[in-house]
């Protein structure tokens, strides 16, 4: 399991899909434990982080959402993880792969699109 090791103060998930029932209020789980709720699932595969996730919404509801994703192992990925795999809360996750020839790979994407808000806050 490569996933972010709880006793490093790290998490095991990045991008947590759960389902509620109706009648149970929407709380936060523990991304530190292995499995933070019975029904839901970690929806980024194995050797993938998150470079980025952001949502901004102006006064028109029009949301701007960027979205990003790297997959490869820690040594490959800039700023380099191999050392001390920060804490990803910490703001320190990988933003790039690096240009690096080798039997492994790396491969970085990201996104950005404008989505209108149709709910409240």
């Amino acid at each position: 399991d490569n996933q972010y090791a709880p006793t490093n103060n790290e998490l095991h998930h990045a991008l947590w899909s759960d389902t509620i029932p109706s009648t149970t209020p929407c709380a936060p789980v523990n991304l530190s434990l292995s499995a933070p709720s019975a029904g839901g699932r970690e929806l980024l595969a194995e050797n993938t982080r998150l470079g980025a996730f952001d949502i901004n919404c102006d006064s028109s509801n029009v949301c701007t959402v960027t979205v990003g994703a790297i997959y490869g192992d820690n040594d490959l990925m800039s700023p380099d993880q191999a050392a001390s795999q920060p804490n990803p809360l910490a703001g320190a996750a990988p933003k790039s792969c690096k240009g690096v020839v080798g039997s492994q790979w790396c491969a970085a994407s990201q996104f950005t699109t404008s989505v209108l808000k149709r709910i409240g806050n």
